[in-house]
């Protein structure tokens, strides 16, 4: 992959910066070339890329306040390998802000027919994707994105924007720590869809109460198949 930019124009500049960001996430979301635990090397992704080295260590600076790399004196970033326990304590997080937000959209009845068309069509076009041929990476980068707009858009319409700027780092680390483990089939992918729609068909009811129920039994199956990868 090769980025051309006239790097004295600042608007491509920053382009740059997010194409590099983007092309980061994605490599170390599923490709075999940086294992999770080693360091990343400026000069390496910029010689890869074609790039000087300050869109890159932009997009180094963006991971690491998503938590996806983790900065070490002296030694530059390292990306991020998350133990069992951390990937508990993050679906705890996930759980615990999700729910205040959940709860402000049903007290303030903050989604409408529309809002919910447009969830539902994210839903449809990931379907899509788990029955298209197009190949397995590509499949699960595009999830992947879609996936974190269609959370982000609940968090968006909550107005909860110290929530927001959380749960991005939140829902990044997530991705990041266990997305390699749900790409072995696109049948994931199927029933992930299926539980959120189930989210969906509870916030149109306003059962709270079931919503939070679903959430947790959803993400309980999820750490215990993390649990048994890790094993």
């Amino acid at each position: 992959m090769i980025i051309r930019v006239n790097h004295e124009d600042v608007l491509n500049h920053k382009t740059l910066t997010e194409e590099v960001s983007d092309y980061l996430r994605r490599e170390l979301l599923l490709a075999d070339r940086w294992e999770q635990g080693s360091f990343l090397r400026e000069e390496d992704v910029a010689d890869t890329l074609k790039v000087s080295r300050a869109p890159v260590r932009e997009a180094i600076k963006t991971l690491v306040g998503l938590g996806i790399l983790r900065l070490t004196p002296r030694r530059g970033a390292m990306i991020a390998k998350f133990t069992p326990q951390e990937i508990e304590e993050l679906y705890d997080v996930r759980f615990a802000l999700e729910s205040i937000v959940f709860d402000a959209l049903i007290r303030e009845d903050a989604l409408n027919s529309s809002d919910y068309d447009h969830l539902e069509n994210i839903l449809s076009d990931i379907l899509k994707l788990a029955r298209s041929g197009v190949a397995r990476k590509e499949v699960y980068w595009s999830f992947s994105n879609m996936d974190l707009d269609f959370h982000l858009y609940f968090v968006k319409k909550a107005d909860r924007k110290v929530i927001l700027q959380i749960l991005r780092g939140v829902y990044a680390q997530l991705q990041h720590a266990i997305l390699r483990d749900w790409t072995d089939s696109k049948k994931n992918l199927v029933y992930l869809v299926a539980q959120h729609q189930k989210m969906l068909d509870m916030l149109k009811e306003g059962n709270l109460e079931e919503l939070k129920k679903n959430r947790f039994y959803s993400y309980f199956i999820r750490r215990a198949k993390t649990a048994e990868t890790s094993t």
